[in-house]
C-alpha cells in the first residue's frame, strides 16, 4: 500500500485538484492506495479569519462563510460533470452548517477556546475530502470517506495535540483490515479527537503527520507527499531561483533541515515511519514526471559540501542578565513555563552559569504578551535586583548551513566567514553548530536574502535546479 498525501497547494484550483484526480487514478491502477487530503489552499486561513472576526463580534465572519460555500459549490459543479451532486452538496451545507453554528456562539459570548477553534478550522479538510470522494465516485472509482478523528486518538492539547499510539495503532488496523484492493479511502489530514470525542489538531505538517501515522499502523511500501516543488532543496527557491534538488536525504538530515526552516515535512510527522523504515517521497503535484526526493534511512550523497542553507526569520532574542546565583534556575524554569503557556519553541537556549546569564532565542509571535507575564513573574527578582538585566531584541534571522561532512570545518566556516565579509553585513553573532558539520549566525532580517543568495553561489554554483510551480 502507498498512502498519498496533497496539500492546499496541490488542491487549490479546480485545475489542480483535476490534476490530483489523474495521479491518484494512476496510482491505484499499481497499488493499493489511501489518500490524505489538506483543506483547498487559502480555505484554512479564511476559516481562521472567521474565528478572529466572530470572536470580535464583527458579523463579516458570515460573509466568509459564504465565500468558502461558493468556492466549494464551484469546485464541486465543475469537477463532477454528470451533474449528480445533489448528495455531495447536502454534505457541504452541512458541514457549512456546523462552522455557522459554532461561530454564532463564539459571536454572542466573544470568546473562543483552542477547542472550538480546532472544531472550526478542521472543518476544511472535511469539506475538501467530500469533494474528492464525490470526485472519484463520478469517474466510477469505489471510494469511502475516512473520518480522521474516529481513528487518531490525541490528547487535550488543542492545536498542536500529541498523538496516542497505542490506541490510534490498534483503531487504525482495525478501521482499514476491511478495505480491500478496488476502494480508495480518503482521510481528512490534520484532524484527531481526545478522550472526551473532542476535535484536536495535529499542528505543523499536520496533513503530513495524519498520512504517516497511517503508513507506520499499517507498514505501507510508502508515503508519497505531494506539493509545489519538485521535491527538498538547497535553499527557499523564493530566495534562490537556482536552488538544487536534493534527490536523498537521510530521516535525520530532513529534520534538522525542517527544524531550522526548510520546506520540508516536519521532524514529528517522520517519526510513525522512521521506526519501520518507510520512505517518504516529496514530489511536485505541477510536475509529475520529476523523480523528487527520497527521505529513507540512507546517508545520501552529496557532491556539495554542504545539503542546504536555511534561515528562520521573525525571531526575537530575550536575554536575562546579572542573575543572582541562587535564583539562577529558579529564573530559568520560570522562563521556559511562560513560554509553553504561549506555545513559544526554543529554537536556540544560552544558559551560562559562570556569566549569570540567560538568553533564549525565539518566534517573535505572541512575544509581547510573552514578555508582559514574564516580567510580571519576575516582578519581585527585578523590583530587588536579583536580576537586573532585562532586554528582547526583535527583527531577527536565524541563517543556518546544514554541512554535510565533519572533516573539514576550518575550510568550510572559512567560505561562509568569506562570503559574509565580501557582503559588509554587521551584526553577526555565530551559535555552536550540532554534530561538528552545521554553522549557524544571527543577524538582521534585512540582510537575510543577499547572505543566503551569496553563501549559494559560493558553495552550488550551477547544477540541477529545481522547478518551483
Amino acid at each position: 500500500m502507498k498512502v498519498l498525501k496533497f496539500g492546499g497547494t496541490s488542491v487549490g484550483t479546480v485545475e489542480s485538484f483535476s490534476n490530483v484526480v489523474e495521479i491518484i487514478l494512476s496510482k491505484f491502477k499499481e497499488d493499493q492506495v489511501c489518500v490524505v487530503i489538506s483543506a483547498i489552499g487559502g480555505i484554512t486561513d479564511k476559516l481562521i479569519s472567521a474565528v478572529e472576526f466572530a470572536s470580535a463580534k464583527n458579523p463579516k465572519y458570515l460573509e466568509v462563510i459564504n465565500e468558502i460555500e461558493q468556492i466549494h459549490y464551484k469546485f464541486l459543479k465543475e469537477l463532477v460533470l454528470n451533474g449528480k451532486t445533489n448528495h455531495t452538496e447536502e454534505q457541504i451545507t452541512a458541514l457549512l452548517s456546523s462552522i455557522e453554528d459554532k461561530l454564532k456562539g463564539i459571536y454572542l459570548i466573544e470568546e473562543t477556546t483552542h477547542r472550538q477553534s480546532d472544531a472550526i478550522i478542521s472543518i476544511g479538510e472535511q469539506l475538501s475530502k467530500t469533494l474528492l470522494v464525490a470526485v472519484l465516485n463520478a469517474r466510477g472509482i469505489k471510494s469511502t470517506n475516512f473520518e480522521a478523528a474516529e481513528f487518531i486518538k490525541t490528547n487535550s492539547h488543542y492545536s498542536n495535540a500529541e498523538v496516542n499510539f497505542d490506541i490510534t495503532n490498534k483503531l487504525i488496523r482495525e478501521k482499514f483490515r476491511k478495505t480491500d484492493r478496488y476502494t480508495i479511502p480518503v482521510v481528512n489530514g490534520f484532524t484527531g479527537s481526545d478522550t472526551y470525542g473532542y476535535v484536536t489538531t495535529l499542528g505543523r505538517s499536520g496533513s503530513d503527520y495524519t498520512a504517516t501515522i497511517i503508513a507506520g499502523a499499517l507498514s505501507a511500501d510508502s508515503v508519497e507527499i505531494w506539493t509545489d516543488v519538485d521535491g527538498i532543496l538547497s535553499a527557499d527557491p523564493r530566495i534562490v531561483g537556482e536552488a538544487k534538488i536534493i534527490k536523498e536525504i537521510n530521516y535525520n538530515d530532513a529534520a534538522e533541515l525542517a527544524f531550522l526552516g526548510a520546506k520540508v515535512i516536519f521532524p514529528k510527522a517522520m517519526e510513525p515511519v522512521k521506526a519501520k523504515r518507510i520512505p517518504i517521497l516529496v514530489l511536485n503535484t505541477f510536475n509529475t514526471n520529476f523523480e523528487g526526493t527520497v527521505i529513507n534511512e540512507k546517508l545520501g550523497k552529496f557532491t556539495s559540501e554542504i545539503i542546504s542553507i536555511t534561515s528562520l526569520n521573525n525571531l526575537s532574542m530575550v536575554s536575562l542578565g546579572d542573575i543572582t546565583e541562587e535564583i539562577n534556575y529558579s529564573v530559568l524554569t520560570k522562563v521556559i513555563n511562560k513560554l509553553n503557556k504561549h506555545y513559544l519553541p526554543i529554537i536556540s537556549l544560552n544558559h551560562s552559569l559562570a556569566n549569570r546569564a540567560i538568553s533564549i532565542l525565539t518566534y517573535s509571535k505572541r512575544i509581547s504578551e510573552f514578555i508582559e507575564e514574564l516580567r510580571e513573574e519576575l516582578k519581585l527578582e527585578l523590583e530587588h535586583h536579583d536580576v537586573k538585566k532585562f532586554s528582547i531584541v526583535n527583527n531577527i534571522s536565524l541563517v543556518t548551513i546544514i554541512g554535510n561532512k565533519t572533516d573539514n570545518q576550518p575550510e568550510t566556516f572559512k567560505k561562509i566567514s568569506d562570503t559574509v565579509e565580501r557582503l559588509e553585513i554587521s551584526s553577526l553573532t555565530y551559535l555552536n553548530g550540532t554534530e561538528g558539520k552545521n554553522y549557524s549566525f544571527l543577524m538582521d532580517k534585512t540582510d537575510t536574502k543577499d547572505v543566503i543568495q551569496a553563501l549559494h553561489e559560493t558553495f552550488f554554483g550551477d547544477s540541477l535546479t529545481a522547478n518551483v510551480a
